[in-house]
């Protein structure tokens, strides 16, 4: 499959198929975590080895679904674990590394719309209908029902199709690519944005 967009660096793209890959679930059913869960815990072992329950409270994830989490990593190699906790590992660094390179939250202002959260993606921004539909699809996919596709320009995201206006509250990337939902879908929007990222600037399937 070709990417039909700027392609990602190599790195990038192997660190959010791993991502993607390794929060799926194993036997069916809605996975219990996501990339944004997998990145919040390889972030919060970088300065040395923490617990479970700490990492629990971090990715706010019950006690089940970190523990998975945690072993999915293990066994992807980005993190190791002693009595003292789990650590990254040079491995999960690179991952982190590369994909907060691409992805990562936003602080935005929305007019009568403040409750919504925002992600933004260093790729070029749709600029069409048909463009916002190819992203918005894979974050339906991963259960978000509402989602504002849109692209950084200067001090405002533009969304086409969408009577909406919106600024950032902090710098954002000319033309980059700018998701809003609803509170509690922004790590749910994280996978479905590294699958969009993997099909469309990857050129792999997700």
């Amino acid at each position: 499959m070709r990417a039909h967009g700027t392609l990602l660096p190599g790195e990038v793209c192997e660190a959010l198929s791993k991502l993607v890959e390794l929060v799926h679930p194993e036997r069916g059913g809605a996975p219990s975590s996501t990339v944004y869960h997998a990145l919040l815990v390889l972030d919060a072992t970088r300065k040395g080895p923490v617990g479970r329950p700490r990492l629990a409270h971090t990715a706010g994830l019950g006690e089940a679904s970190t523990r998975t989490l945690l072993q999915r990593l293990e066994e992807y190699g980005m993190l190791s674990h002693s009595r003292r906790g789990y650590s990254i590992t040079p491995t999960g660094v690179e991952a982190l590394r590369a994909a907060t390179s691409v992805l990562r939250g936003l602080k935005v202002e929305v007019p009568g719309l403040e409750d919504l959260e925002a992600l933004e993606a260093r790729v070029p921004g749709p600029r069409d209908l048909a463009g916002v539909y190819k992203v918005r699809d894979h974050i339906i996919m991963e259960g978000c029902r509402l989602a504002l596709v849109g692209r950084c320009e200067g001090e405002s995201i533009v969304f086409p199709g969408a009577p909406v206006e919106a600024r950032p509250l902090e710098p954002c990337f000319p033309g980059s690519l700018i998701v809003l939902v609803k509170p509690g879908c922004l790590p749910r929007a994280y996978t479905g944005i590294a699958r969009y990222l993997l099909e469309e600037h990857c050129g792999r399937e997700s």
